[in-house]
């Protein structure tokens, strides 16, 4: 992984915003994203990454269809975090085959986001 300035990040990241499985971020929050995070440039993507605590959280990744970041991002994120001295790495998806994919290298799934539709009363 090689670092990237945040306005490259958040170039890369253009669009990313609706996978966000709560459907909270919207565009406008990418570049401040970038700004806040450590930039990479991963494979020809971008990943913005974030120190919390002893976890390397993944605020955001994303590459090109016609390759499968995977492999790539596990074992560059994981070395990245052991040479920062961190314990664990963490991420939020709402890709099923993403979550089976990460599972087959170690992830474990903790939580659930759950999200209920109601009539709008007002």
């Amino acid at each position: 992984m090689t670092p990237i300035t945040a306005i490259e990040a958040a170039e890369r990241l253009a669009g990313c915003e609706s996978l966000d499985p709560r459907g909270l971020t919207t565009a406008a929050d990418i570049p401040a994203m970038c700004q806040a995070g450590q930039c990479f440039d991963i494979e020809g993507g971008a990943v913005v990454l974030a120190e919390l605590g002893d976890c390397l959280w993944i605020d955001a990744m994303r590459g090109h269809a016609e390759h499968d970041l995977t492999d790539a991002a596990n074992w560059q994120i994981t070395e990245h975090a052991q040479r920062q001295g961190l314990r664990r790495i963490g991420l939020q998806t709402g890709r099923s085959g993403l979550v089976r994919k990460l599972q087959a290298r170690g992830f474990v799934v903790t939580g659930w986001i759950m999200q209920k539709a109601i009539a709008c009363t007002g």
